[in-house]
């Protein structure tokens, strides 16, 4: 235990050695609580980082999947204008004249055009 000695001007500390190991005793077991209270507060810290982590990641995803979708949605809006302002030519008897199309049938186009 530490006791304070008046000497003159000076105020001196008077060690007793009979209490110092009580002291340490006291302050050996008092080292646990402050172990659980440092790996606390550092599995604390790694749980928030992992689970602010995985918010951001599933916050990434789905403004990528909206952002997917919203192109997805621009394509098939400008796809349908296309169509609107780009009709496809529709032949009289069935017989089209459109060489690159693989669907072209020689044989019907000669049949109609013999015909006329």
């Amino acid at each position: 235990m530490r006791m304070w000695a008046v000497s003159g001007n000076w105020v001196l500390p008077v060690f007793d050695d009979d209490d110092d190991e009580e002291e340490s005793a006291t302050m050996s077991t008092n080292t646990t609580p402050q172990v659980f209270r440092w790996t606390a507060l550092g599995a604390g810290v790694i749980y928030g980082a992992a689970h602010s982590f995985s918010i951001t990641s599933a916050r990434k995803a789905k403004h990528a999947a909206d952002e997917w979708a919203h192109k997805e949605a621009l394509i098939a809006q400008a796809k349908a204008e296309y169509a609107k302002l780009h009709p496809k030519p529709v032949a009289a008897a069935g017989a089209t004249l459109d060489l690159s199309d693989p669907n072209f049938d020689y044989a019907k186009f000669l049949e109609s055009a013999l015909a006329e």
